[in-house]
Parts: structure tokens; sequence; C-alpha cells
């Protein structure tokens, strides 16, 4: 609407022209989501000027446009209206799933049940979230549209067997599982609509990044439904081939502990140095955050925002000598690797 009608002049409008939205009302997910409000905008032009009305308008625009962008999210939002969801499993990264819809409000408590084997954590996440629970996974595999899986790599065979055929033809399975593949899961369920994801635990506070695909029978509507449920754990990214899934398990899904233990390492450096250790800590973790956000803001590479901090023959210049002697690089490189070879040989194991 708004850019095909900002982008020509006044003299482009050779008579009116009308453009209208369609905006879901605000509110939760459960309140009122069939409520719409439409917006209509009057460009009008006059003996080649643009009339006072069309340069209120186009002001107007701006505030249009605006309203646009903050509520883009809403259209998307009541594709999970009376969507109900299972987790099978809730672990961590069930779990966090759960929290990213009900924090920001895309689902309701009574669309969210989650299947799990011990009472003791059944209650604990019913008190926690107000979710319905079970200890039945066939029941919850039943009750819900999207069924989603974030069980143990090991535990997949045992807990997908029993579900063979009970999911129905419109139903769609998520996979948060390391090393899953779409065609085990589809075999094993005798149901073609699976999308595979990897999260990572920054996903339960909500700075997650989450890559995933779809087979080629998921929907339109239900790729809608994933992007919005993978999109609560913070960032998403869909890719096109399967392939990349092994790869980003070792990037984003392992990455965490890469990055914890560089943590861990500097900390305790800086204690032996004499530092307390929660100067060290603070330090290092306002260091380390402070570096991430300065180049995501920056468009520069790396290694131009590390030559930025390295003066010649000063103390970075000697620090970066002694991880370079040390081999970080190829250290940090084959670890990725031995991750990525163990995501692939998860998924020939089943």
């Amino acid at each position: 609407m708004g850019d095909g009608a900002s982008t020509g002049s006044a003299n482009s409008l050779a008579e009116p022209v009308e453009a209208t939205a369609t905006l879901a009302s605000t509110g939760s997910a459960n309140v009122a989501a069939q409520n719409f409000f439409v917006l209509t905008i009057h460009f009008v032009r006059v003996g080649g000027e643009a009339t006072n009305t069309h340069k209120k308008n186009c002001s107007t625009l701006t505030g249009i446009r605006y309203i646009l962008t903050r509520h883009s999210s809403l259209i998307t939002d009541m594709m999970l209206h009376n969507l109900t969801i299972s987790v099978i499993g809730p672990g961590a990264m069930g779990e966090a799933i759960v929290g990213g819809l009900l924090r920001q409000a895309l689902v309701g408590a009574d669309q969210l049940l989650v299947s799990h084997p011990r009472e003791e954590r059944r209650r604990e996440l019913a008190a926690r979230y107000g979710v319905q629970t079970s200890h039945d996974n066939v029941a919850a595999a039943h009750w819900g549209r999207v069924v989603i899986f974030a069980v143990k790599p090991q535990q997949l065979g045992r807990v997908l067997d029993p579900l063979r055929g009970t999911l129905r033809d419109d139903d769609l399975a998520i996979s948060v599982i390391a090393g899953a593949k779409i065609y085990d899961f589809a075999h094993a369920l005798e149901h073609p609509a699976v999308v595979r994801s990897m999260p990572n635990t920054p996903a339960t506070i909500g700075e997650g990044m989450t890559v995933w695909t779809a087979a080629a029978e998921v929907s339109e509507q239900q790729r809608g439904w994933a992007r919005t449920i993978l999109g609560s754990l913070g960032h998403e990214l869909y890719v096109d081939s399967e392939n990349y899934l092994d790869m980003a398990t070792a990037i984003n899904g392992t990455g965490p502990a890469y990055v914890f233990l560089m943590m861990e390492a500097m900390i305790d450096a800086g204690v032996h140095l004499g530092l307390s250790r929660r100067i060290s800590e603070e330090l290092v973790l306002q260091t380390m955050l402070g570096s991430v956000r300065y180049a995501q803001q920056s468009s520069a590479h790396p290694a131009q925002l590390r030559n930025g901090v390295t003066s010649p023959g000063g103390t970075t210049s000697a620090a970066l000598s002694e991880l370079e002697r040390g081999g970080m690089r190829t250290v940090l490189a084959d670890a990725i690797w031995a991750a990525y070879r163990r995501s692939v040989e998860l998924g020939k194991a089943r």
C-alpha cells in the first residue's frame, strides 16, 4: 500500500487514488481476534500541484506506515488463534517454546498441552504456566494440531514408535531435536508434514537463534505456524535445504558452549591476575555483550573490527600473537567440524 503510493511525485497523481489496508485489532490472541478496522487514504492532484489535502495525507502516510509496521505481526499472530499445540518432552527447549509463546501472547495457556512422564515435572509446568499436562504422548499427539518434539535424541525412537499414524492429515510435526532428519520423522509417524529446526539455549530468554526447514508437504499456512512458533524463541532463519541443519547445529546449536568456555577461561585468567571473581565476571560478560552488539551494528568484517582494537606493539597485539601461536583458529574450526560430524552421525543412527 504505502510503498506504491509514496514513490510517485505529486505530478504523477493524475486522479484520486485510494489505498485500503485491513489490520487486526490490538489485543491478545484470544480476545476479539476477528475485529478489524480499515484505513483508507486518498491522494488528490489539482493543476499539477499537490493540494493541502494531498500534503496532509502524505504526512499521514508516515503515520500509517508506522501503524502497519507496529502491527504487522498481528496478522501472523492470528494464524495461531485457536491453534492447539502439544509439546512432547518439555525439557529446557520445550519449556522455552511454551514460555516464549505465552510471553508474547501468541497463544493462550488453554491452547498448550505438555506431555512428560514425571508427575513432578507436569505439576511444575502447570503451576508456572497454567498449561494442560499429560503423561500420555499418544493423547497429546491427538490433541494438538501442531505437535512439537523436544525429547533427547537418544529417546526419539521409543517416543515416535507408539505415535505411528496418530497425526491427522492437516497436523504439523515440529522437531527441535539435534540430528533428527525429516525423513525419519515422516517415516516413523507415517505423516509427511514435518518441520526440522535447530534452536539454541539462549532461546530460554527469548534471545535464541533457530534455523529451520520444512518438508515439501508442509503447506504455506503450516510454514506460517512454524515461523511464528520458532520466532517466539528469538530469531529464526528458514533454509531451503535440510543439509544446512547439521551445519547450523555445529554453529548456532553448539555455539553457546564455545562462548561459555571462552567466557570461563577469560574469567579464570582475570582471577589469576588478581581480580576478584565478581569483578572479572562483570568485565568479561559486558565486554562480550558489547562486542557482539558493536559487531551487529557495524558493517565491517570481524577482521577489520579486530584490527581496530590492535595497535602495533601494544597489549592486544601481544595477546593475539599468543592466541595464534596456540592454534585458536584451528582448534575452534576442528571443534565445529566435530560437532557437524556428530550431528550427521546422530541422524544416521536412527
